[in-house]
């Protein structure tokens, strides 16, 4: 049974917690050290030391203090070498982030031994492909080719379990490997790669952008959703047929986007498969940026009609499956456990509306306009251009192309079956995107059970994100023994994620923290498989297969997020801590 003892350690987490937390938000995240160190003195035998001495070293980390981060971390790999929290060892959060403080000072050699020295050790929480793709990407951009292939190998060959990406690293870690081994000469400067491009596009030269596609990393997605990987070929098969059938515009100073994946906007396509607006991805790659993809903004006219053509979502609705049946209560008195439970407040501030999903809804929309305007011969783009501006003036979200909603291709489904793309434009400014560094806050109270923060702006394969364990009360208390005490890896019943914030050093939480409702998590961004700048959300549930746990995250706010809501504009209560 707890003690009194126990209560006590458990109020001095909460209290830490949040005053680590406000303090991250000023001009000196290491203003919290000294309160952190004191604890860890006092208590230094106790659990809870461990956990203090890693937030501490994040300290130091997000002021860009390396040096002193990497001597925390240290001192936890040392001290507490078998100290877990939950599912995590101390060892292997501790040596990822001393990683990433090698790295952020160019020793990459000392950055990679971090991640052999997880391997080595076996602890079980780090995937095992993850941490050799990282030697890898470490190696090559060290300038060792050939111990950065091998690895990629040995990555390619690895089990990614914990998997923690969108990506499939095995599979990326095969890409990387091949992109090495054929000297990439794809790879441009992002502005000569955008004049490239759209000269080859302005003189219908398909034998060009041929040569210009990245043959490893190529992918295709939605906008405001994620990207898939695919054989370029016939895709760019396509592409040149579309291309002689359209009027293709392109201004190729018109970059948008940035960091790790910028944006070349191209309108006018009328084929079966490229309609409207579409985006050719340039993607960070060693040694400058790749053509690594195409960003829809319209479903194709003839989608799924084919088997070579990618699984994007369809006009008719997706069939789902139903809830699962309500949880236990955490007393033999309590009510039933569903999301409802939760009392979700939007995953963004008070006062901004955000729509979820949207891309089917929107797809149609620009099609009607175009039949209404059709009939009206060169007076045509005026009316149209009336009905886009009325529709963007319909609703705070603003008009664009949505993301993904439920169980539509190419990743809300499976695991992430009932996640949301959340995206936003300018109201009365239409197709104008205003999502990136909108902050992200918790939808509930919760433990932080993952974070990843390390990431650059607009990667373009691996996302930053924060997922946190949502319970009530009672079982926080619970589980703060059982993760700090037992180190047992145990879940709670409903978790929420938050995939493609912005980065390196912009997630203000750590491993273990207890964070409130409405607390900052991060910014949005474009980080990972995603195509512009949009969140990613999703609910979990721990009574569902691994392979399938994802729950419908509703209500939100007050707000239906039921099947027939693809689309909807969702306003905000949530209150942003600090």
């Amino acid at each position: 049974m707890p003690t009194p003892s126990d209560r006590r350690t458990f109020e001095m987490w909460r209290q830490i917690s949040q005053t680590v937390h406000r303090l991250r938000h000023t001009a000196r995240p290491t203003a919290s050290n000294e309160l952190l160190q004191g604890n860890v003195d006092a208590h230094q035998d106790e659990p809870l030391a461990g956990l203090l001495l890693l937030w501490l070293g994040d300290n130091f980390l997000l002021e860009s203090r390396f040096d002193a981060g990497v001597q925390i971390y240290q001192d936890i790999i040392s001290r507490y070498p078998d100290r877990r929290f939950g599912s995590q060892t101390l060892l292997g959060l501790a040596l990822q982030q001393a990683a990433t403080c090698h790295e952020a000072m160019g020793r990459f050699e000392q950055a990679a031994d971090c991640f052999k020295q997880i391997v080595q050790a076996g602890t079980g929480d780090t995937s095992p492909a993850w941490c050799y793709r990282e030697i890898g990407r470490l190696a090559e951009a060290a300038g060792r080719r050939e111990e950065a292939t091998q690895a990629y190998r040995q990555a390619a060959e690895a089990i990614d379990v914990p998997s923690r990406t969108m990506a499939n690293i095995p599979d990326l870690a095969r890409r990387d490997a091949e992109r090495l081994t054929r000297g990439p000469d794809w790879v441009r400067a992002p502005e000569q790669l955008a004049r490239e491009l759209a000269d080859a596009l302005r003189r219908g030269d398909g034998d060009h952008l041929e040569r210009l596609a990245s043959p490893t990393h190529f992918t295709i997605g939605l906008s405001g959703g994620e990207r898939q990987f695919v054989e370029p070929g016939p895709l760019l098969r396509e592409l040149r047929s579309d291309l002689a059938d359209s009027d293709v515009a392109v201004d190729a100073a018109a970059i948008r986007g940035a960091g790790g994946k910028l944006y070349l906007e191209t309108h006018g396509w009328n084929g079966s498969f490229f309609s409207g607006s579409v985006l050719l991805i340039m993607a960070r790659a060693p040694g400058g940026y790749e053509w690594g993809g195409i960003g829809l903004t319209q479903l194709p006219h003839r989608n799924g009609d084919r088997p070579d053509r990618p699984d994007l979502p369809h006009d008719d609705p997706p069939v789902l499956p139903p809830d699962p049946p309500p949880g236990e209560g955490s007393t033999p008195t309590s009510p039933p456990v569903t999301p409802a439970s939760l009392m979700m407040k939007a995953p963004w501030p008070a006062g901004q509306n955000f729509r979820a999903g949207g891309i089917v809804g929107f797809s149609a929309e620009i099609a009607g306009f175009y039949a209404i305007a059709a009939p009206f011969g060169p007076f045509a783009p005026f009316i149209y251009a009336g009905l886009v501006e009325t529709a963007s003036l319909a609703t705070p979200c603003g008009f664009g192309p949505g993301g993904l909603y439920y169980g539509q291709p190419t990743t809300h489904v499976g695991r992430d079956t009932f996640a949301v793309d959340f995206s936003r434009f300018v109201q009365g400014v239409p197709l104008f995107l205003d999502a990136r560094g909108k902050a992200v806050l918790a939808v509930a109270d919760g433990i932080v059970s993952f974070v990843r923060g390390s990431t650059v702006t607009g990667d373009p394969a691996i996302d930053n994100q924060v997922v946190i364990g949502h319970i009530t009360e009672i079982e926080i208390f619970i589980e703060f023994l059982n993760q700090l005490f037992g180190g047992q890896p145990t879940l709670p019943k409903y978790s929420t994620e938050y995939l493609h914030l912005d980065g390196p050093g912009l997630v203000p939480v750590s491993t273990g923290m207890f964070v409130k409702q409405g607390a900052r998590l991060g910014l949005v961004d474009d980080t990972g498989l995603s195509v512009a700048d949009h969140l990613h959300f999703s609910l979990h549930d721990r009574d569902l297969p691994g392979s399938s746990d994802s729950v419908r995250p509703t209500p939100i706010d007050g707000q239906s997020l039921e099947d027939w809501d693809d689309g909807r504009c969702l306003s905000s209560t949530n209150v942003p801590i600090p």
